[in-house]
């Protein structure tokens, strides 16, 4: 028998998949579908590369932003001559930290939706 989710083959009795998981108690006969040997490999692998993909942008995105604050800080305090004016600092400044963290929270809502059409298709299978 095959995983309705990753398409691995598992044998009689077994309740969950063990390559995503997947709760094998609503199955796809055994007749109605048979992967080739490429589809099943192609699918598995595809699995495995994306699988946390959604943790990776969330946890880089933030991770964006505290480097990015951090950066920009230190640019501003020490990059700064002395016949700039205190209101270019500030204005780079905010131009700076307001662009890091638009763009980190840009990456951080790409794993968020990720995770949540996951979610969805997750449910709607059930």
């Amino acid at each position: 028998m095959y995983c309705p989710k990753c398409l691995a083959e598992f044998g009689e009795g077994v309740i969950f998949c063990e390559a995503c998981h997947q709760e094998l108690s609503e199955l796809l006969p055994q007749e109605s579908f048979k992967p080739d040997k490429q589809t099943t490999s192609n699918h598995n692998v595809w699995f495995h590369l994306n699988v946390a993909i959604e943790k990776i942008l969330k946890v880089g995105g933030m991770i964006y932003i505290l480097i990015g604050i951090i950066y920009n800080v230190y640019m501003a305090l020490n990059n700064h001559q002395s016949h700039v004016s205190a209101l270019k600092i500030i204005s780079y400044l905010c131009y700076t930290l307001i662009s890091t963290i638009l763009l980190g929270l840009f990456y951080y809502g790409m794993g968020r939706i990720i995770e949540l059409l996951r979610e969805g298709l997750s449910n709607e299978k059930r």
